[in-house]
């Protein structure tokens, strides 16, 4: 019942668009461009991670975890790297990367 719920208010509530204009490094964001959700963070290097937003074992939508500087999975408890790599299952494949828009992508604090 609470995997049907969380599916459920992860589309209901979409995410406000991308804007990285504040975006310090260990920050993480579930937002959405090109009508996509992703999940954007960068790191201590000032590099941004796009990744779907999508959970790769049954498409919850993932939480930043600011702590670990992990996305995670509020359905089964998947964990994941910033940059997609599957920390911990029951997942088994990576994120899918997301290209940034270019202002995005290039925008560096």
């Amino acid at each position: 019942m609470a995997v049907a719920k969380a599916m459920v208010l992860d589309r209901l509530s979409p995410p406000p668009a991308l804007d990285l204009a504040a975006f310090l490094s260990g920050d993480g964001i579930i937002a959405t461009t090109d009508g996509k959700q992703i999940a954007v963070s960068r790191d201590a290097d000032g590099r941004v991670h796009a990744v779907s937003a999508e959970c790769s074992h049954l498409g919850c939508i993932l939480g930043w975890n600011a702590g670990m500087r992990t996305w995670d999975c509020p359905c089964h408890g998947s964990l994941f790297a910033p940059d997609g790599a599957v920390l911990h299952g029951p997942a088994v494949n990576d994120l899918e990367s997301v290209a940034l828009p270019e202002e995005a992508a290039t925008t560096n604090r």
